[in-house]
């Protein structure tokens, strides 16, 4: 049986969660009395979760990396931030302090910092490069962002063209996603992102992933066929193809089904049996 839900979430991948807190006699309080409807609609909401907090860090990550570029002239405005760097022949590391808060071009009133370390291993043939993302309470909007996003094993050669098999590491630790309400998601993520051999424009995902959904619940995940993330599909991070499952306590199993590689925001989402057809980011 299928059911429509498009309109119902306001996002859906990326909130995988770092485990902490309740135990097992407080997550069944936190179902305690509930209808299998509203089972449903948690279930669905877990869904909109991980769109909304990986987008939220991607963005962030997009935001320093074009805080190197702001002299060119990029998306934010330099007013907006003070930064702070200091180079060397083999890593760069800098700041962009938002302060208690700038309003961006686009409209985004932003709070906090973005630090970030790069390091660099440079050979006649290739160049290695990995970058830590910190989070020190970086807010848009109303929703805060705290915690690491760390890329490893990122080789490009010697002229910075990407390399035959171009791929990377990606971890999420201790990432946090307060909503402005109060509530907030926990997530610890490791993932391998390759490029398709066929299509340069997309990435193959991989890998596991445990945490806290909003509402307290603890849940370990797996990417049960490799995600594909699209990168000119224009939604951000949002895959396209694969499918993604997790276990959640007292909840039992969901798993979330991205597509057939269409560029669209419909994601099925299975919970007890029933299927869900959902709009992700509407």
């Amino acid at each position: 049986m299928k059911k429509n839900y498009r309109g119902l979430l306001a996002g859906g991948f990326a909130a995988m969660i770092m485990i902490t807190g309740c135990n097992k006699d407080e997550e069944t309080l936190l179902l305690e009395g509930k209808t299998e409807e509203e089972k449903q609609a948690i279930a669905i909401d877990i869904a909109s979760e991980q769109y909304e907090t990986y987008a939220g860090f991607e963005s962030g990550m997009m935001y320093a990396d074009e805080g190197l570029e702001a002299a060119e002239g990029g998306r934010m405005n330099q007013d907006c931030y003070t930064m702070t760097y200091n180079v060397s022949e083999s890593s760069v590391a800098y700041t962009l302090d938002f302060g208690d808060g700038c309003t961006t071009p686009d409209g985004q009133t932003i709070r906090g910092a973005l630090q970030v370390d790069m390091s660099f291993v440079i050979d006649e043939s290739n160049i290695s490069m990995a970058a830590t993302y910190n989070f020190l309470n970086y807010e848009v909007d109303g929703h805060i962002f705290s915690g690491k996003l760390i890329i490893d094993g990122l080789e490009f050669n010697a002229d910075m063209s990407e390399t035959t098999n171009f791929g990377y590491n990606l971890a999420m630790v201790d990432a946090k996603h307060t909503y402005p309400d109060g509530t907030h998601t926990l997530l610890n993520r490791e993932w391998r992102m390759d490029v398709d051999e066929n299509d340069g424009n997309i990435f193959r995902v991989t890998g596991a992933s445990s945490g806290k959904t909003r509402i307290g619940l603890r849940f370990s995940a797996s990417i049960d066929e490799a995600l594909e993330v699209n990168q000119l599909c224009g939604i951000q991070g949002l895959p396209v193809a694969g499918i993604w499952s997790a276990s959640v306590a007292e909840l039992g199993d969901i798993s979330i089904d991205y597509g057939n590689g269409a560029c669209d925001e419909i994601v099925t989402l299975t919970y007890n049996g029933t299927d869900y057809e959902i709009d992700v980011v509407q």
